[in-house]
């Protein structure tokens, strides 16, 4: 799934390209890398709102989802690896360690939108510990 936001996300950025740099003109290395077919016609990059609409969606998700993948990957180290270093774990610290974290990543308004599972620190710490066996 992120190889395929980060793939749409790449073809937002071609097209940016085009409108900032080539006066909305798809050519050269854009038009290459998006596929489009070689024509004698200029092709132009319109955009409406609901052209901008899905852009956001594509940019938010790409966002979401590369948050989602460190997330899993900072729990992960702090679940298994950093216990495993003697000189650095403390188990008294160890709620400290999990906040910093659950600070940078959570999002107070994705825990409160109606369409997310509301999910508090305690029970993501404790969903992490249940999975990882802690």
């Amino acid at each position: 799934m992120l190889n395929d936001l980060l793939d749409e996300f790449d073809k937002l950025c071609q097209m940016r390209h085009a409108i900032v740099h080539s006066s909305r003109i798809l050519a050269g290395k854009n038009a290459v890398r998006l596929n489009v077919p070689p024509n004698n016609q200029k092709v132009l990059v319109k955009t409406g709102y609901a052209q901008l609409q899905e852009c956001a969606s594509i940019c938010i998700s790409c966002v979401m989802a590369l948050n989602l993948k460190l997330f899993e990957e900072m729990m992960t180290r702090w679940a298994i690896n950093w216990r495993k270093i003697d000189d650095f774990w403390n188990s008294i610290d160890e709620n400290h360690y999990f906040t910093g974290m659950w600070d940078v990543f959570s999002s107070e308004i994705d825990r409160t939108d109606a369409q997310l599972a509301e999910m508090t620190k305690t029970k993501c710490k404790n969903a992490v510990k249940k999975e990882f066996h802690v």
